[in-house]
Parts: C-alpha cells; sequence; structure tokens
C-alpha cells in the first residue's frame, strides 16, 4: 500500500513586488472608506492553494485607515487576490466571509 504524501507546508511569504503593491492600493482606493490615510502594515506575498487545490498568488498583511472621527483604530488584516485583483478587509461592512478567507491563506505569513 503506497504511503500517503506529507502535507506540503506553505510556501514563505516575501515583500510584494512595487507594481503588485500600486495595483493593490488602486484597488483599495475604490474599496476604503478613506484610502489616503491608509497604513499598510506587514505585507506579505505567497502562493497558496484554494479550496480546489489550485495555486492562487496572495498579498496579505494589515491596513489601518482614519474612520469618521479623523482618528485611527485598529490595523484590519486583509488578503489581495493578485490574478483576480480582488481585496478582502477584515471588518468592513462586518464582511465575516473576508476573515474567513484570510484566516485560509493568510495563516503563518502576517
Amino acid at each position: 500500500m503506497p504511503e500517503a504524501a506529507a502535507a506540503q507546508p506553505p510556501s514563505p511569504g516575501s515583500p510584494p513586488k512595487p507594481e503588485t503593491v500600486a495595483a493593490l492600493k488602486s484597488v483599495a482606493a475604490k474599496q476604503l472608506k478613506n484610502p489616503n490615510s491608509a497604513r499598510w502594515e506587514r505585507m506579505q506575498q505567497a502562493t497558496r492553494p484554494n479550496v480546489a487545490g489550485k495555486p492562487m498568488d496572495v498579498v496579505c498583511g494589515y491596513v489601518n485607515t482614519k474612520n469618521s472621527f479623523g482618528g485611527y483604530t485598529v490595523a484590519k488584516p486583509f488578503i489581495y487576490f493578485v490574478e483576480t485583483q480582488n481585496l478582502y478587509v477584515t471588518g468592513a461592512d462586518d464582511n465575516l466571509a473576508a476573515s474567513d478567507t484570510v484566516k485560509m491563506f493568510c495563516s503563518g505569513l502576517v
């Protein structure tokens, strides 16, 4: 009986390329309430498998923006899918799916 293949550890992250950061910030400008105030922290890019096992190029990190009162609160985890240019920020509009997606793809990166 053949042995089961050992699970591959996730690929280590690296800082995202400048062009990837620029694309991410362009998408964020359309989504965030106050994109000009955004502070991007601990960004890491890596390849992670989706639920079907297809490799996805993602950027994970934290973003903090000013609230309606003009102050910063707590940085929120985010994930950006490079190929599809989709950005999901946890805590934005109580988006539970974003939180689960960040956990699935960003575990061990940030």
